[in-house]
């Protein structure tokens, strides 16, 4: 009993600690008509709209989080909103519990807005399952590259492309289905990469890759393919520890050269000298100087 609780105390002191630096107010913004960026807050400083929309869901998300294996009834649940303007549609929740034995288990709960729309449900994301990695099939199947086109859509802004936007926001909402919450600052963690986009010759988007750090302090690697359409084609996400990730590389010692034991190179004996007479006419003779 004194090892659990020695275990839980401990995870919650992590937690608290994680969360304190992640959920803030939010950002203001740059001028009129400027969107806040992506933030996170706590389930305590949500808007009352979006704290009503979670609460009409409440028995749509339970229902939801059964079917992908998380049981809001038993354990406490922590709570993020990850507040989106590329999701304007949905309000994204992050629902996080500490096991008995530490582990953490974590999903992403886009909640609609609007109720009875048909294509409007909650969709659930797993992210963690007793501290085991979940979204490492993320965006392998239609059904989750349709989620993330249905949650958080590109074509706003690469239909046309925009050259000038800032696509970092279009990123950390994509991150933000997959249990990452960047504005999170951490000791260990590096500097998140600007996303970087390729083009194809057309001017159409074909191609975002972008790294985060996730829950667990892990980075999240991603490589998002679009279609003519700048539907989601593929997504490939890897992920390693923040701490190998920020390893400075050191230069390697240069390989000991070994010696060859150094033997005096003997000095050529010098040949004796023989005159060698100029070759010329018999009858040659020396001329005089004048």
């Amino acid at each position: 009993m004194y090892k659990q609780v020695l275990i839980a105390a401990m995870a919650v002191s992590r937690l608290t600690a994680c969360f304190a630096l992640q959920a803030g107010p939010p950002p203001t913004t740059d001028g009129p008509g400027t969107a806040a960026k992506v933030h996170v807050l706590s389930a305590a400083q949500m808007s009352r709209e979006d704290a009503e929309v979670i609460a009409a869901h409440r028995r749509d998300i339970a229902e939801a989080a059964e079917v992908n294996g998380y049981d809001l009834g038993t354990g406490s649940w922590i709570r993020n909103q990850v507040v989106c303007p590329d999701a304007p549609r949905h309000v994204l929740m992050h629902y996080l519990k500490i096991n008995q034995d530490g582990s953490l288990s974590q999903f992403t709960a886009a909640v609609p807005r609007s109720r009875g729309a048909e294509n409007l449900r909650v969709r659930i994301v797993p992210v963690l399952y007793h501290g085991a990695q979940a979204f490492h099939m993320f965006g392998s199947s239609p059904s989750q590259r349709q989620l993330m086109d249905e949650v958080v859509s590109a074509q706003p802004h690469a239909m046309p492309l925009k050259d000038n936007l800032d696509w970092t926001t279009l990123a950390y909402c994509y991150a933000g289905l997959a249990g990452a919450e960047p504005r999170a600052k951490s000791v260990t963690a590096p500097e998140e990469m600007t996303p970087l986009l390729s083009v194809s010759e057309d001017g159409k988007l074909r191609e975002m890759r972008f790294s985060v750090v996730g829950p667990e302090h892990l980075v999240q690697s991603w490589n998002v393919e679009f279609d003519k359409e700048a539907r989601v084609k593929g997504i490939y996400l890897s992920t390693k520890p923040a701490s190998e990730a920020h390893q400075v590389v050191q230069a390697l010692p240069a390989p000991k050269e070994k010696r060859l034991k150094e033997k005096p190179i003997p000095e050529a004996k010098p040949t004796a000298e023989k005159t060698i007479p100029a070759v010329g006419p018999a009858n040659e003779k020396p001329i005089p100087p004048q």
